[in-house]
């Protein structure tokens, strides 16, 4: 969560937070003492517990300034509506992280691997005891950027900034590309990481 501060704190400094499904909020630590920090979910560090299938939440419109929802939304089936209700709760901003499913894929058909564990899909797979978590949608960058744009738009939000780590293909990988995938097919879609989005309420 250092990272985060780091990469956001010219909106988190001095700000009213509310931390959506951040079990243990490690981001309070880095905060400075004129930030107030509270989040919302289950955990064993929560301030507010709460089923995030359930909207809406449990805050008036627009009480926080900076929002954050960070590797959240994937878990949600009410993905829709818990999105929507990031966006009611900001006076100011929305930082949501999302992942790029299509690149722990390929990486898990490289190295038989994912997120490090090997032989199953972790957050897809289908383990033998039902599992306490596992992502919902399956989601790629474009896909992620459509969604975000379009209900933020819907809201009265726009992004104004996007960034992933995006990793480097080898030699290997790019003849796969050119040779085994169809002509629309883009090579970000597996190359992609982590995708940031910071949106800001329309004055």
């Amino acid at each position: 969560m250092l990272y985060v501060y780091k990469k956001y704190r010219n909106i988190l400094d001095g700000k009213k937070i509310i931390d959506i499904g951040a079990d243990r909020g490690y981001l309070r630590q880095h905060l400075p003492d004129t930030s107030s920090y509270t989040n919302i979910g289950f955990g064993p560090d929560i301030l507010k517990e709460w089923n995030l299938e359930d909207i809406p939440y449990p805050f008036e419109d627009r009480q926080f300034d900076t929002v954050l929802c960070l590797d959240v939304l994937e878990h949600l089936e009410n993905i829709h509506a818990a999105f929507d209700e990031c966006l009611r709760l900001a006076k100011e901003y929305v930082i949501i992280s999302l992942p790029n499913a299509y690149q722990d894929f390929w990486n898990f058909l490289k190295n038989g691997k994912y997120m490090g564990r090997s032989s199953d899909m972790k957050f897809y797979g289908l383990p033998q005891e039902r599992p306490e978590d596992r992502h919902r949608w399956f989601l790629g960058l474009e896909e992620a950027y459509k969604f975000i744009e379009y209900r933020a738009q819907l809201s009265g939000f726009s992004i104004e900034q996007f960034d992933c780590l995006t990793y480097r293909s080898s030699f290997f990988e790019k003849i796969i590309f050119k040779y085994l995938f169809s002509a629309q097919f883009k090579e970000t879609l597996l190359t992609s990481g982590t995708l940031w989005f910071v949106l800001a309420r329309n004055r």
